[in-house]
Order: structure tokens, then sequence, then C-alpha cells
């Protein structure tokens, strides 16, 4: 399970709480958390700050790619 998922499912919240608290859409924490796309830096360090977490902690990786065809 993703981490951002698992830290927000700790608290109680919903996609939409999370987007809430960090100014984005429900969309946006959707995306982070299937790993097709990583926050950038200073919102890293935002979601860390209201997840309580250091930014280690949130395990970020790059996007996932699927291969495509030459």
């Amino acid at each position: 399970m993703n981490r951002i998922r698992k830290l927000r499912e700790e608290r109680g919240w919903t996609q939409a709480v999370l987007g809430e608290h960090m100014g984005v859409r429900q969309a946006t924490v959707s995306l982070w958390e299937t790993g097709a796309v990583i926050p950038r830096k200073a919102m890293a360090k935002q979601l860390a700050r209201i997840l309580k977490v250091k930014v280690e902690q949130l395990e970020l990786e790059p996007p996932k790619r699927t291969p495509t065809a030459s």
C-alpha cells in the first residue's frame, strides 16, 4: 500500500479531506497515492508537515512508467 494512503487512512481522512488540507483537488491526491505523480519538493514538505512525518517517511518514488513498443 502506498505510504501516503496509509498515513491518510490512519487519520481517518478521505482523499478529498487531505486535498483540502493541501490546497489541491482530490484527483491530485489520488495521483500521488497511485504513484502516477510525485509531489514537488515544496508540496512534499507541506504534505509531511500535515501528516506529521518526515519527508523521507513518505517514501516518494518516481512515477511508474510503462514500456512503450518501438
